[in-house]
């Protein structure tokens, strides 16, 4: 089955991922501060469009504190 064509111009290929409960969690909330899907997060990061965000998530989880 082809994956449906992105704004990249190739098409997506389905992929499956071990993560934990706070990784995933983690990955949503900044999806949607970043108003993209999980996916999208994930393939930005991957290309280099975004920076590592361990510095903000440590500082928003001192925060907390």
């Amino acid at each position: 089955m082809m994956g449906r064509k992105t704004k990249y111009d190739e098409l997506t290929q389905k992929v499956n991922l071990s993560l934990t409960k706070t990784a995933i969690t983690s990955l949503d909330r900044l999806a949607e501060r970043m108003g993209v899907s999980r996916s999208e997060l994930v393939e930005q990061f991957a290309r280099g469009l975004i920076e590592d965000n361990s510095d903000s998530v440590l500082t928003e989880k001192l925060s907390a504190i």
